[in-house]
């Protein structure tokens, strides 16, 4: 990055689609500002413009539910409204987090899957998830209202919590289990070491951590060893040059890929290894996480310096 900051020049947050909950999300832990707007009957592109209050420069779409094209009903006019005000817009194309959707992306790019099909080895093992971001969570804590105004739909009866995701064979599932648009099942994939990789992004700037983790879900900050590589996608063209090996340089090379065709601008990517050393994209999350991970060296000032790298340089464009 080509310069050192501090939180406060970054201006303050709006993060419209969640109240504050007290957990250490990535908007909260890089903006030492931020307003919270969560979702209401009623809301459109006008009332949400006349909320954002005056010093805010960010506008994060912290839309926790899995679709979110409909929200607000007049997205466009939104948009447009932002950018009139001169204020930078957070994941904006990230309209639908769906697994299968994250899936087809990968499809499309020609990169590794992990989706599953009903034909194949009855004993190759299978993840049970729910084709909803967290399972569907944030969808099940609207009120009746609040789905109806914005058109949003609850899951469907047999997909799982989140809680109670896990792992079975093929053969224990029936062929219309596939065909339930509201499960996802996924092809099961670990390595011997336990390694997986979890990204933080922020525009062009990425923190990479390889972590070893022996849990079924994995999860970064319980990681049993961890090393952090920092990047920027600006390394893309030329190879990822400053990656300590040549499966770092594959993975971010496909992360630079995906994330520029998922639309991720800020959040974060989790990456699951075979044997094989094959990495598959699992999971993109533009409603991430930050807590500890924020606390170790470096990373929260990468981060926040890709927000300030993308900020001077929109402004340089539109200029």
């Amino acid at each position: 990055m080509a310069f050192v900051s501090h939180a406060t020049d970054l201006g303050k947050c709006c993060a419209f689609g969640h109240v504050s909950d007290g957990q250490a999300y990535l908007v909260d832990g890089l903006f030492a500002q931020v307003q919270h707007i969560p979702l209401a009957v009623g809301q459109d592109a006008a009332s949400l413009l006349a909320q954002i209050e005056q010093e805010v420069r960010w506008f994060a779409w912290h839309v926790f539910v899995t679709y979110k094209g409909n929200i607000p009903r007049d997205r466009e006019a939104l948009c447009a409204g932002l950018r009139e005000r001169g204020i930078f817009s957070i994941n904006e194309g990230v309209i639908d987090a769906s697994k299968r959707h994250t899936q087809a992306v990968l499809s499309r790019l020609g990169l590794p899957t992990t989706a599953a099909g009903a034909e194949g080895d009855p004993e190759e093992l299978l993840f049970f998830k729910s084709n909803y971001n967290f399972g569907g969570v944030a969808e099940r804590r609207l009120s009746q209202e609040v789905r109806d105004y914005f058109g949003i739909q609850l899951p469907h009866r047999l997909t799982p919590l989140f809680r109670n995701y896990n792992v079975y064979r093929r053969k224990q599932f029936k062929p219309e289990a596939f065909e339930i648009k509201d499960i996802f099942l996924e092809r099961y994939v670990a390595n011997k070491q336990h390694v997986f990789f979890r990204a933080f992004i922020a525009f062009d700037a990425v923190v990479l951590s390889r972590v070893v983790n022996k849990e079924v879900i994995k999860k970064a900050a319980h990681g049993e060893q961890r090393d952090d590589y920092f990047f920027s996608f600006e390394e893309a063209e030329a190879g990822f040059p400053s990656a300590p090996d040549d499966l770092v340089r594959r993975v971010m090379s496909d992360m630079h890929r995906f994330c520029r065709a998922f639309k991720l601008d800020m959040g974060g990517v989790d990456v699951l290894l075979d044997d094989a050393g094959t990495p598959y994209i699992i999971d993109a999350n533009p409603t991430a996480y930050g807590g500890e991970n924020l606390k170790r060296p470096g990373i929260w000032q990468h981060l926040v310096d890709g927000l300030l790298q993308h900020a001077k340089k929109t402004a340089t464009a539109v200029a």
